[in-house]
């Protein structure tokens, strides 16, 4: 074997970043998004029918998507906000 590849195999390998670290990735997924994912993964853990997984992947989709929306109406009314008291900042 050559000196870079017992160089290679003697490095330990990446690990993943604990979920907890890195959860939420986006800023406007909170407690309901979260909750309704849980739901998700239960029906998913579960026998459950085909039926029934995907009505619980609606379910996450439909909480995920308003909650989204709501956040990017608030963050785009507080940039108004600071664009009509503060133009020079932008």
């Amino acid at each position: 074997m050559t000196e870079a590849t017992t160089q290679a195999k003697a490095l330990p390998h990446k690990q993943k970043q604990s979920v907890q670290k890195t959860f939420p990735r986006n800023p406007w997924f909170d407690a309901e998004c979260k909750a309704a994912e849980k739901v998700k993964n239960r029906v998913y853990d579960s026998d459950a029918l085909d039926q029934e997984k995907e009505i619980a992947v609606q379910c996450l989709h439909a909480v995920t998507d308003r909650v989204k929306k709501a956040w990017l109406e608030r963050h785009a009314a507080e940039l108004c906000e600071m664009v009509s008291k503060e133009p020079s900042g932008f």
